[in-house]
C-alpha cells in the first residue's frame, strides 16, 4: 500500500487521477508536517520516502517515521 500525502488542492486532483487506476495507492490531502491530522488513514508501513522540498524537510521525516514506521526488534 502506498499512502500519497499531497497539501495542494491542485495538484491532488492529478494524485488522485493516477491513483484511480492503481489499487494500492491512498491519496491523501493533508500537510506532511502534521502526520497527526492524517494518523486514522495511515497504517504501519516498511519504509518511508519522501519527495518535499520544505526548509523543515528532515524534521517532517522525522515525524511521520516515528509514527508510521513499523518497529521492529532487534535481534542483537
Amino acid at each position: 500500500m502506498v499512502y500519497a500525502v499531497e497539501i495542494s488542492p491542485r495538484a491532488m486532483k492529478d494524485l488522485i487521477r493516477v491513483s484511480i487506476p492503481r489499487n494500492n495507492v491512498v491519496p491523501i490531502l493533508a500537510d506532511a508536517m502534521d502526520p497527526g491530522s492524517y494518523k486514522n488513514k495511515v497504517s504501519e508501513v516498511d519504509f518511508l520516502y519522501q519527495d518535499i522540498a520544505q526548509r523543515e524537510q528532515a524534521r517532517i521525516a522525522l515525524r511521520n517515521a516515528e509514527l508510521f514506521l513499523k518497529k521492529t526488534v532487534s535481534l542483537y
